[in-house]
């Protein structure tokens, strides 16, 4: 009986494993196939001129990315990478909104504010996949007119998310169910294709050490909150200090004097020139608060562009 019990135990090992490659090397060949659809799109919506149909390319490219997606969770189910991945960090604001992107409608998403900090290169890739799944969940469950909001709080170690929908809520079981799936991901099965995302949202987070968990809000709706720990957060790049109008002292480098150059000698036969002015320096401003509106910083103008799409 035991020799049994291990042979079948084999068995059944050598069975899941040929299930999980099967999946995986089915959720390649779906990728391949949409990566190039996007270019495709991508294309098309580079060379049209007409307003209404770069808006119907637009939301082609938007579903694409929800089919990309798709197969995505399905190879993190089968145990393998999901295959897109930047080689420099992100900055948080930005992850948000590429994955707010994918939406049918990323104009509902809200974000109330984002501290100055940026998500690491190995990290992005799967955060904005987790942040992708919650924001549409909210979406989905929320009327079509609501908006789903993001809330932020930086911390001393770690950075917190909080997404907001005012839906129909959840019961109290199925809460419990859906934060146990979400902390105990489980392998797929075929009742549980239907909440899938849970099970990746939780394999992607226990994989970079995020804490994720649903609560409902007394009003009304659910509420997702995000822990992003230290180890997945970077400092915000450079440029993106200088766009922003904030940067550290050593991120520009200094600009040298100008260079002296010696007095030319009058041509003969020509009047003296009369001397030149002294150069007049600014008074000196009081220390202590100026009267009056304290003007903007000036800020360098930067083309909108379109949500970077992470391959």
């Amino acid at each position: 009986m035991h020799k049994q019990a291990v042979r079948l135990a084999a068995d059944e090992a050598l069975t899941r494993m040929e299930s999980e490659a099967t999946l995986a090397a089915l959720s390649r060949r779906g990728q391949a196939l949409i990566e190039r659809q996007l270019r495709l799109i991508e294309e098309f919506v580079r060379l049209e001129t007409d307003r209404a149909a770069r808006g119907r390319l637009l939301a082609l490219d938007r579903l694409a990315s929800r089919m990309r997606r798709n197969e995505e969770n399905l190879m993190v189910l089968a145990g393998g990478d999901a295959g897109r991945r930047p080689t420099e960090a992100v900055p948080l604001r930005e992850v948000v909104r590429t994955a707010a992107a994918e939406l049918d409608d990323p104009d509902r998403v809200k974000v109330v504010a984002t501290p100055l900090v940026a998500i690491a290169a190995d990290a992005v890739a799967d955060v904005i996949h987790v942040l992708a799944e919650l924001l549409e969940n909210a979406a989905n469950f929320s009327h079509p007119a609501n908006h789903v909001r993001v809330d932020t709080h930086q911390g001393v170690d770690q950075v917190t998310l909080t997404i907001f929908d005012e839906g129909i809520g959840m019961a109290a079981t199925k809460l419990a169910e859906a934060n146990r799936r979400l902390a105990e991901p489980s392998a797929l099965t075929s009742t549980l294709v239907g909440t899938m995302g849970l099970l990746v949202i939780g394999r992607l987070a226990r994989r970079h050490g995020i804490t994720v968990k649903l609560s409902s809000v007394p009003d009304g709706g659910t509420a997702a909150f995000v822990v992003l720990p230290q180890s997945v957060l970077a400092p915000l790049p450079t440029l993106d200090r200088v766009r922003r109008g904030r940067y550290e002292p050593h991120a520009l480098p200094a600009v040298p004097a100008p260079m002296s150059l010696p007095a030319v000698p009058e041509p003969a036969g020509r009047g003296r020139r009369p001397a030149a002015l002294p150069a007049a320096r600014p008074a000196a401003l009081p220390s202590g608060p100026v009267a009056g509106a304290r003007p903007a910083p000036v800020v360098p103008q930067v083309p909108e562009q379109r949500p970077r799409r992470l391959r």
